[in-house]
């Protein structure tokens, strides 16, 4: 109907808008999903607490799942096991958080004004291992 086209529409134009002030470059879209490639950790983290706050602002509630890792970058795709990370860390993120790996959250260890809240240990979908995952906040103090 009219009125979810002119969300998702809105929602598509909030992600695009926030993004590129991070540096986030989108590789794709799938619904109203984005992949979003970063070149640091911090920015990744800051831009996803960033679009959970503006999306929040028009009422519409999101996830967002960060992993750092190796990948494959063609003009039109990414590709690997970090890619894969991030769409189960996704999986496991609760509406309006910004969950991250424990790689990311040690990458970005020392940023100013981040915290990181530990949600346990995953065992993920198609990974090998358990991953450590933290909820990203904005520091108060």
């Amino acid at each position: 109907d009219a009125a979810w086209k002119q969300t998702v529409a809105m929602h598509d134009d909030v992600v695009r808008t926030v993004l590129v002030r991070f540096g986030g470059r989108e590789v794709e879209t799938a619904g109203d999903s984005f992949l979003i490639v970063f070149d640091g950790a911090e920015r990744a983290i800051r831009c996803g607490l960033a679009l959970v706050e503006a999306l929040a602002a028009i009422r519409v509630t999101v996830r967002v799942g960060i992993h750092s890792g190796e990948v494959e970058l063609t003009a039109e795709h990414v590709r690997g096991v970090a890619v894969h990370s991030a769409a189960r860390i996704l999986g496991e993120a609760r509406p309006g958080e910004v969950l991250v790996s424990g790689t990311t959250r040690d990458l970005a260890e020392g940023a100013a004004g981040l915290a990181f809240e530990p949600r346990g240990r995953y065992r993920l979908k198609g990974l090998e291992r358990e991953h450590d995952l933290f909820a990203a906040a904005s520091a108060t103090g």
